[in-house]
């Protein structure tokens, strides 16, 4: 019996060695391979360590800093990480016994890492402050969002027009059900407005439609522009995807 004790300690002793030291690259195993954002060049443990985020699988763009992160106990298991293109910088994924509570955050990154994500980018050149931001999240498995997520592009430009800024812009991502997406485009501020609809479903992908159009005294300026965002009618660019 002691015989057993002894071995099946040392057995624990051994798996528990093996965990604490598996290296930090273990981390990539828990973001799924078709996420937007990945990490690369992890160092450290599993438990502590740190990683570049890359952006995008088009043209992959890596941050210049790396996100840091540490497990700790707070009565449960927290993983707290911190980045400077969050805010606030530092973020946590709590569990809760019987979900993760992901913590409200914004992630802030400069237009031009669009070009990282789709070739329709490239001939944008976008320029501005994209923000993303995403509510106190509850996960839970199978996993069902229902919270919407905001992207904003402020000072928005792009060098097909001379006239700079373009205007604020806000995109709302409204999960539905884990089959149904929908997604809402609306302007904030700016002589050229863009606004529309669409949504995402497995079976046929995404699908958006909308309309481009200036203010009066703009409208010889963004002429050009409108004319290459898409077809018009009424003196208006029709936005649609897939075209």
């Amino acid at each position: 019996m002691k015989t057993w004790l002894y071995r099946g300690f040392l057995l624990l002793v051994a798996i528990m060695s093996f965990v604490f030291f598996l290296p930090a690259s273990w981390m990539q195993y828990a973001i799924p391979k078709n996420s937007p954002i990945q990490l690369s060049q992890p160092s450290g443990r599993w438990w502590q360590g740190s990683a570049y985020l890359t952006l995008g699988s088009y043209a992959p763009t890596t941050l210049p800093q790396p996100l840091r992160w540490h497990w700790q106990w707070q009565g449960l298991p927290q993983l707290v990480w911190n980045h400077p293109t969050l805010n606030p910088q530092q973020g946590a994924l709590s569990w809760r016994g019987s979900h993760w509570t992901l913590a409200q955050q914004s992630l802030l990154l400069q237009a031009t890492s669009l070009r990282a994500f789709h070739a329709s980018f490239d001939p944008l050149s976008p320029q501005g402050d994209i923000t993303l931001h995403w509510p106190t999240l509850k996960l839970s498995y199978p996993l069902q969002l229902r919270d919407t997520l905001t992207l904003t592009w402020q000072e928005a430009a792009t060098s097909l027009s001379p006239v700079r800024p373009l205007g604020t812009y806000q995109l709302q991502v409204h999960p539905q059900t884990p089959q149904h997406i929908e997604i809402k485009l609306s302007s904030i501020s700016g002589p050229l407005s863009l606004v529309g609809q669409g949504d995402w479903r497995p079976s046929s992908g995404w699908h958006f439609q909308g309309e481009a159009y200036s203010t009066e005294e703009m409208a010889d300026s963004l002429h050009e522009l409108l004319t290459l965002l898409g077809p018009m009618q009424n003196g208006r660019a029709q936005l649609r995807f897939p075209y």
